[in-house]
């Protein structure tokens, strides 16, 4: 997000269109290539670097392919998390976009095997792909798929620590991988944090979202600019309540997850010896606003 209030790049809005995800058609918020296209008309002249965020490619097995079609030259930038942390933050972000309807993480971990035979698929989700969390996790398994695709010279990979740790080092870094000059931004607010409706009765009225209603939303959104949505945002939403994880189900996802983090390492290059250590961080308070 930081990249789109850059003087020379543009983000397309919405910032996740979902084009080349033909395998979650009910994602896809246009569906024709002129249609795609059209999401960077109002591109400054300036611009240098042109593009989307839609999270999802990483996970699709079709986007990949559609994206190097479109245009081989793309820069891609992929941020990671540890798995484990990645499908317990990625079942919150299900329930805040009314595609999971089980609160309690380890039942909806359970619920996967049931959900890929069509059953207990909650009414509002429109990519029931995204309830197999074993497969949202594999990290490893994905990047394979977009390195066989992409040359690694297209490639930026990051960790979520790094960009905890020294935002602006990351940013810097991917200004230059996109060949887009150092604008000299030294702040860096948090964006998408863990988030609950305060209203979720008035949202869930609009689920699925008519086109009306998601044509408002991308309005404010683009009259905002990505640093007063966020703010806006902070009326409607709350933090969420933690849903605690049995330590015996952390230990069976960490070691589901273990050769294909190794896996991931040795396609990024990146030290993930952490990520597979038992020990767990300090739990926040369930918060009960």
């Amino acid at each position: 997000m930081y990249l789109a209030e850059h003087p020379n790049a543009f983000l397309s809005n919405p910032k996740e269109p979902y084009y080349f995800s033909t395998d979650f058609p009910k994602l896809r918020r246009v569906t024709e290539e002129n249609d795609y296209i059209r999401l960077f008309n109002d591109a400054d002249p300036d611009s240098i670097a042109i593009g989307e965020a839609t999270a999802g490619y990483l996970f699709s097995t079709e986007a990949i392919q559609g994206i190097y079609d479109f245009n081989r030259d793309a820069k891609i930038i992929v941020m990671l998390r540890p798995p484990f942390d990645l499908v317990k933050s990625f079942h919150t972000h299900q329930q805040f976009a009314f595609q999971e309807d089980e609160p309690d993480f380890s039942k909806a971990w359970a619920l996967q095997e049931t959900r890929l035979q069509g059953s207990h698929i909650p009414r509002q989700c429109i990519a029931p792909q995204f309830l197999h969390y074993s497969e949202v996790g594999r990290l490893g398994k994905q990047v394979e798929l977009l390195c066989s695709i992409f040359p690694r010279s297209q490639i930026q990979f990051f960790l979520l620590e790094e960009l905890a740790s020294d935002p602006g080092a990351v940013y810097r870094q991917s200004l230059t991988f996109l060949n887009l000059p150092d604008d000299g931004r030294n702040s860096f607010i948090k964006f998408n944090e863990k988030k609950a409706h305060r209203f979720r009765w008035l949202f869930s009225i609009f689920e699925p979202r008519p086109r009306w209603f998601q044509a408002i939303i991308e309005r404010v959104r683009s009259i905002l600019g990505p640093t007063g949505w966020n703010r806006f945002q902070r009326f409607f939403i709350k933090k969420p309540k933690v849903s605690e994880v049995p330590d015996s189900l952390r230990k069976e996802i960490k070691e589901l997850f273990r050769e294909d983090i190794r896996l991931l390492a040795e396609l990024t290059g990146k030290d993930l010896r952490s990520w597979q250590t038992d020990e767990q961080p300090d739990r926040p308070a369930a918060n009960s606003d």
